[in-house]
């Protein structure tokens, strides 16, 4: 890749100033000119008024519906994980009843501590509801270790892209450069 001139980095800041400059001046001028207006012929007060009732049913339209749905939920409703229409009996028995471990476990806040004997805990009944009764929680195929790893980690993604600001922009160096 060929170093960029000063002059062309100049002139592409340029050209980004004056593409908002020409959407930016003449807005700022029509509001302007337009609060002269209302404040000329006494029409400010009822501008005023007509905004602030309308910014105030907007925010009771925003809340309403936030308020409601945060009384039904559960602790596993906001993960986004349901279950498989494709999956056979004993599979979503043992969703239901990972399910409702996790709700009961999670009614209350857990430390973090707590979250990685939850987390061995779940897959304990998983296991215990899913698989052979001789299987252990960790006794599993490499095609189903994989499948695990790819759902975890798109939803992870989903997640750190939904509620982490600028992830996409975040590099990870090689580890050869952490050492240092």
């Amino acid at each position: 890749m060929k170093p960029r001139r000063p002059i062309s980095g100049w002139l592409m800041r340029a050209e980004r100033l004056a593409a908002v400059g020409a959407v930016a001046i003449p807005m700022a001028a029509a509001v302007i000119f337009g609060f002269l207006y209302l404040i000329e012929h006494g029409w400010i007060w009822y501008f005023a008024m007509v905004s602030a009732a309308l910014s105030l049913i907007a925010f009771a339209i925003r809340r309403w519906p936030r308020r409601k749905s945060a009384r039904v939920q559960s602790p596993t409703a906001e993960t986004g994980v349901a279950a498989n229409p494709e999956w056979d009996a004993r599979a979503g028995k043992a969703y239901e009843a990972a399910t409702q471990l996790i709700d009961a476990r999670l009614a209350a806040p857990l430390p973090w501590d707590q979250l990685q004997p939850l987390a061995i805990e779940v897959i304990e009944v998983i296991a215990a509801h899913s698989g052979d009764k001789g299987k252990s929680a960790f006794d599993f195929t490499l095609p189903e270790a994989l499948l695990l790893t790819e759902r975890v980690s798109s939803r992870f993604r989903a997640d750190l892209r939904r509620h982490v600001p600028f992830s996409d922009s975040l590099s990870l160096p090689p580890a050869s450069r952490c050492a240092r």
